[in-house]
């Protein structure tokens, strides 16, 4: 499912984001004896991926915001994103947003996320301005070419609770099949 959007709505839909981001991070802080699952709490790695047609490299931040209780997920974390995507006939800038869930308290660690990504397509908008250029016609606008989709993943993440090297590899959107290597701090 990939929406094309306008600007105003671009406006609106970052805002719901960052607001529903910043209310899970609010709601889990409340409890002030908080034990992180990994010694460092901050994580930057690079992330290469490939599928059919379509490939991405980003580099990504992560922050570790919380411990919880739930046998299910032991850590909730905050991924920001940035970096290139290109499939057949269109390629480009992206950024994503999620938070991040964990399980398990070891170095092995299942992963899964859900969010959102923007993507976009400088091909086709290079196109679009040529061929505009080319007829005299009104030179189109970059939000044209813009596109929010939805950004998760499951995976497996390898990463001692007190090491600086992190592995994970998986499967998701825009990385459609991934691996990703980083260290924490």
């Amino acid at each position: 499912m990939v929406i094309r959007i306008k600007k105003i709505q671009m406006k609106k839909i970052v805002l719901i984001i960052i607001i529903i981001i910043g209310s899970c991070t609010a709601m889990l802080s409340q409890d002030s004896t908080k034990q992180l699952v990994f010694e460092y709490s901050n994580a930057i790695y690079g992330t290469g991926a490939i599928g059919g047609l379509w490939g991405t490299f980003n580099l990504n931040y992560e922050r570790q915001v919380r411990t919880t209780k739930i046998n299910l997920f032991k850590s909730v974390g905050v991924r920001f994103g940035s970096g290139y995507w290109a499939t057949w006939g269109s390629t480009g800038p992206h950024v994503i947003l999620t938070p991040v869930f964990l399980s398990g308290t070891g170095k092995h660690h299942f992963e899964s996320s859900i969010g959102g990504t923007l993507l976009y397509d400088q091909s086709s908008y290079e196109i679009g301005v040529s061929n505009a250029e080319y007829f005299g016609e009104q030179i189109p606008s970059r939000t044209q070419y813009m596109i929010f989709a939805p950004a998760g993943t499951l995976g497996y993440r390898f990463q001692k609770p007190d090491g600086k090297f992190i592995f994970r590899t998986g499967a998701g959107f825009p990385d459609i099949v991934y691996i990703s290597f980083g260290a924490s701090f």
